[in-house]
């Protein structure tokens, strides 16, 4: 079979995961199986499952991050509501983008998704004093016959 990577190794690398169904593999299994092929092949995948593309980091933010190092932000933890110019910036990128207006005050940078997700999990949790519980759905990113399992 003609593929861009060798399909008999990664055929082989899907036995050794030995996961019964590949569509039915967790994020982190599928992350081990890239891992491996790409070990065996020398082939290198863009990584996107955990937010680390690989991919070479723009100029302008590498600019950036040396300007503020020079001015001294490794110094003290930004602010827990973010920072105004990024609060800005993430409001006027919603409205051009998605024609959606957030007041500044509403945009609250996280480092990723996780956290933006336990931020938004604790608010949300916080906003009717009587609520004591909160279910928390978890489809464990496993889809069969197209449901979560």
């Amino acid at each position: 079979m003609n593929t861009p990577i060798n399909y008999e190794i990664v055929e082989q690398k899907i036995g050794e995961l030995e996961v019964p169904e590949i569509g039915n593999a967790s994020i982190r299994e599928i992350v081990q199986l890239v891992s491996s092929i790409e070990a065996a092949t020398g082939v290198r995948y863009i990584r996107m499952e955990m937010g680390v593309p690989g991919l070479p980091p723009a100029r302008i933010g590498v600019e950036a991050e040396i300007e503020a190092l020079k001015n001294n932000v490794a110094s003290a933890y930004p602010r827990i509501d973010g920072i105004q110019p990024l609060k800005d910036e993430t409001s006027r990128f919603l409205k051009l983008f998605m024609d959606i207006e957030v007041n500044p005050e509403g945009c609250i940078p996280t480092v990723g998704s996780m956290e933006g997700s336990y931020a938004a999990f604790l608010v949300s949790g916080s906003c009717h004093k009587e609520r004591d519980t909160a279910l928390f759905i978890d489809p464990d990113f496993r889809f069969k016959n197209n449901r979560c399992s």
